[in-house]
């Protein structure tokens, strides 16, 4: 049951990953793009070495994906309609909230303990609402 379980979220994962960036990139039309998708991820479930490197790759996947959807969303709830600094920096600093109590239950993202990886990502994050703050002065 539970090998069943790994190989459906792991074709649905690379199946919206795939559809998903083709779609982003706009080269094909939807039928296109879910078929290149559909056969690269049959592909994987039937290549074992391929799915157990995904697989292991999931869980820093999933985080990024939350943290580039929590930035969509905070950006597109807190923009103003001329697109003011302000509600960004806002948000940005909600953005380090969230990153702050994620990254310390992930333990290790690419052989890199995430708490270093959480502060490269803090000090970046913070350094962007120094320059909102300053540029939005002039």
């Amino acid at each position: 049951m539970l090998i069943e379980l790994q190989s459906v979220a792991l074709f649905l994962f690379l199946f919206a990953v795939v559809f998903g960036t083709l779609s982003i990139a706009g080269i094909f039309d939807r039928r296109v793009n879910s078929l290149i998708a559909l056969a690269i991820a049959l592909f994987s479930l039937t290549h074992g070495v391929a799915a157990i490197f995904i697989w292991n790759l999931m869980p820093a996947a999933a985080v990024l994906f939350f943290l580039l959807f929590l930035i969509a969303l905070i950006r597109k709830l807190m923009l103003g309609e001329r697109g003011e600094a302000v509600p960004l920096i806002v948000a940005l600093g909600l953005l380090l909230l969230s990153l702050g109590t994620l990254v310390q239950s992930l333990g290790y993202l690419f052989g890199i303990p995430a708490g270093e990886i959480g502060v490269a990502a803090g000090v970046m994050i913070i350094a962007l609402m120094f320059y909102l703050a300053w540029k939005s002065e002039k």
